[in-house]
């Protein structure tokens, strides 16, 4: 009876200990529990399966993370109305081989990555730019000193914020992609009075941004930017907008101010 009465408080402490194996498993070592007690609870058969499980869902959560988005398309074409733009007499695509050639960005061309925006696997991606030459004068307006910037610009689900809704972040890059290539391609006339593309003769110094409309997460939307005024030899003050292709209603705003390289002023 005696011993009896002995086994029964040491079998509830055991079944008690059993039953808490999970949550002691994470005790810290530095409590006062003693370092050969944690050992052996680790060791426990229940707690090794609960880390082999733990383990697994980890695994399966990174490959899940690393399979294509099957919403987003691996390949995306230019829009119609951005090929009706190479039919304007005097426009030309803005061929960047940084862009193009990835074998010579990541050896000769010393670039160590992905371009922010022109890459596949952009979040939001400016598939092209193409020049614009300046328009000629109308009733009410003069005649643009500059050419303009057009680029088609593809929203990702990279870059969805919430629900179903673009990372305003998204579109500041995207205005500051455009008002530096915008520089590139304004800024240094050749003999023939026509407008070079100077890749990396210059760099974007201020961007002052307005978001105006939320972007749908795979949107294609038109993105417009254009030397407004000049100062001195190197300032350069530009201005940008994305717009729906159609409809006309701009998502974003911005004004930059692009400065040319000291190298690249004539005295």
């Amino acid at each position: 009876m005696r011993k009896n009465f002995f086994l029964l408080p040491l079998s509830l402490f055991i079944v008690i200990v059993v039953d808490c194996l999970p949550s002691l498993a994470f005790l810290h070592l530095a409590s006062p529990v003693s370092e050969s007690f944690h050992r052996k609870i680790l060791k426990h058969p229940t707690v090794l399966s609960m880390q082999s499980s733990s383990l697994q869902s980890e695994h399966q959560r990174i490959q899940h993370q690393q399979k294509p988005d099957r919403k987003d398309p691996a390949i995306v074409v230019h829009p119609h109305w951005f090929e009706g733009l190479k039919s304007i007499g005097g426009s030309k695509i803005v061929e960047v081989q940084e862009w193009q050639d990835h074998n010579w960005r990541e050896s000769d061309g010393g670039f160590h990555g992905h371009d922010f925006c022109h890459s596949s696997a952009s979040a939001v991606r400016i598939l092209d730019y193409i020049l614009v030459p300046p328009s000629p004068a109308k009733e009410e307006e003069p005649a643009a000193e500059f050419p303009m910037l057009v680029g088609a610009v593809h929203f990702s689900p990279r870059a969805e914020s919430h629900r179903g809704l673009c990372h305003g972040g998204s579109m500041c890059a995207v205005m500051d992609d455009a008002i530096g290539w915008c520089g590139f391609c304004s800024s240094v006339k050749g003999g023939d009075d026509e407008f070079l593309v100077r890749p990396w003769n210059g760099f974007t110094v201020q961007v002052n941004t307005a978001l105006l409309k939320p972007v749908p997460v795979g949107a294609m939307l038109r993105l417009e930017a254009r030397v407004m005024r000049k100062e001195g030899a190197r300032k350069h003050w530009i201005e940008a907008q994305l717009m729906h292709p159609e409809t006309r209603e701009v998502h974003c705003r911005a004004e930059g101010l692009f400065l040319l390289n000291k190298e690249e002023v004539k005295e």
